[in-house]
């Protein structure tokens, strides 16, 4: 009997500290973005926290109320610690509930002054041509292909875009991949008017592996700002020439330039003289906390991350911005239609491991940023699932306007069950039955020029150039009319998708 009552008590208090436990290892312990080494989609999204462990908790309950029965003695010093333990872990997975318990309400929507706008329109002043989603996207590009390419040593491949001194091998390194970003913000804008050059200073917050030569991967999180100039006697390039893969004058392949030349029209752009050119990059970075051993031990698979709690940063002057400006009067229901429908069909695709279905609703560099986890999942012989995604809200952040297109941002609130398996079926991220609640910042970008072809149909099966059955290339051309219709000319398509833990106007 002595036997039987240490076993029973070896037990209980294994499972009262397996909760201790769980608890400490879920707080900053999970994949999302901010707090581990990804999130399950690669930068796709984070996630919060979901339901409760109702049942769990009642087991153990209806454990120590029989032991309570059975032996008084010990069953009700463990009742007592058992009580402390949920207390401690409801504080610790709890403590911003009052910002989600709220985020239908407008007391904890902070508004804010929209610096990069003016910066935006401080450079629209010297250049028509600037478009900040389409910059924005261009520097979302090159920053991918100089961390991608730094990796493989490959750097000249970009001599066009940047100085010299930030081209030299490193010899340390086998690989870099997995690059998300996590946020990309215009933190300073100038114009000098004695040497003609205008310069922007653009701030990242990201992700990324190395590899080192011992095949030894490590995540880091960086803090970075690149400095980027331009001639102001020239505009911008038009949307379609504005790319991180083409020679910045002839629009030849970048791999044709050497040393900053490009061999088919025998140029350079050095310091701008086509287009932007960064001089110089200033960098931090930490190490991410990689899952721990006490989350491997006690197969803790719940993604918890804070972000969804955050208030929402937005435009003061939005909701004005709607009602009146004469693009979002007349646009405002169909994107926001759009956008829930962009939403559930990218999840589809993810969840297939098809992202050709998510093709006519992203643009090249984001298509392309979330092809490779897709990848990185069928590699390491992974399946993500996502199952049940639903929006709660859409709230409207911010919206740009300029001489090519219009971008508007939601921040999106959703939930779904999302879970990862390896390839025996062992589940490695997030639970099959609790789903997860959520929150990012999605930017849609749709053309404004007058001279576009307005779209056939808005019907989500067919092309909107010709109205034949929607069958996209990779390249984001129509199969049957050759039109491009990835670039937003014809209807909102995703430009990007920032972390709630990073995002700023």
């Amino acid at each position: 009997m002595r036997k039987f009552f240490y076993y029973q008590l070896a037990i209980a208090a294994s499972i009262i500290t397996t909760i201790a436990l769980e608890a400490e290892a879920r707080i900053g312990g999970g994949d999302s973005y901010g707090g581990g080494s990804r999130s399950s989609g690669g930068g796709y999204r984070s996630s919060g926290s979901g339901g409760g462990d109702a049942g769990f908790l009642f087991d153990i309950l209806w454990f120590i109320i029989r032991m309570i029965i059975r032996y008084p003695t010990v069953g009700i010093p463990m009742l007592l610690v058992f009580a402390v333990a949920v207390y401690l872990y409801y504080r610790k997975n709890h403590k911003y509930e009052d910002y989600y318990s709220s985020y239908g309400t407008e007391e904890y929507r902070p508004v804010v002054v929209n610096k990069t706008r003016d910066y935006v329109e401080k450079i629209q002043e010297h250049d028509a041509n600037f478009s900040f989603p389409i910059f924005k996207d261009f520097v979302f590009s090159l920053y991918h292909s100089y961390h991608e390419n730094r990796g493989i040593n490959k750097l000249d491949n970009l001599s066009a875009f940047f100085d010299p001194k930030y081209l030299a091998k490193d010899s340390k390194i086998k690989s870099v991949d997995g690059v998300v970003i996590g946020n990309c913000t215009i933190s300073r804008a100038t114009i000098n008017a004695q040497t003609n050059e205008m310069t922007i200073e653009v701030g990242f917050s990201a992700n990324y592996t190395e590899v080192d030569l011992k095949n030894q991967s490590t995540r880091y999180k960086l803090a970075e700002t690149w400095k980027l100039k331009k001639s102001s006697k020239i505009l911008s390039k038009a949307p379609e020439r504005m790319s991180a893969t083409m020679c910045p004058n002839c629009g030849a392949p970048i791999t044709e330039t050497i040393s900053g030349v490009c061999k088919s029209c025998n140029q350079s752009n050095k310091n701008g003289r086509f287009s932007w050119f960064v001089y110089d990059i200033m960098s931090t970075k930490e190490v991410l906390k990689e899952t721990t051993s006490i989350e491997s031990n006690l197969g803790v698979t719940n993604l918890v991350d804070y972000g969804v709690h955050l208030p929402t940063i937005k435009d003061r002057s939005i909701e004005s911005i709607i009602s009146t400006d004469i693009v979002m009067k007349n646009e405002y229901h169909h994107l926001y239609t759009r956008a829930e429908r962009i939403f559930i069909e990218l999840q589809k695709a993810w969840s297939e491991k098809n992202w050709n279905l998510a093709r006519p609703y992203e643009t090249d560099t984001l298509f392309h940023s979330h092809l490779f986890w897709i990848e990185d999942f069928k590699k390491n012989g992974q399946t993500n699932f996502i199952q049940n995604p639903k929006i709660k809200m859409l709230e409207p952040i911010s919206m740009y306007k300029d001489k090519f297109y219009a971008s508007f941002t939601f921040r999106i609130f959703a939930q779904m069950i999302d879970y990862t398996i390896d390839k025996e079926g062992n589940i490695i991220r997030g639970n099959k039955r609790r789903p997860v609640d959520f929150s990012e910042y999605w930017t849609f970008i749709k053309g404004i020029n007058s001279n576009e072809k307005s779209a056939k149909t808005q019907d989500f099966e067919c092309c909107p150039s010709c109205g034949a059955q929607l069958k996209i290339e990779m390249s984001g051309v129509c199969e049957f009319c050759g039109t491009k219709v990835t670039l937003g000319q014809f209807d909102w398509v995703l430009s990007q998708i920032e972390q709630d833990e990073e995002f700023s106007l």
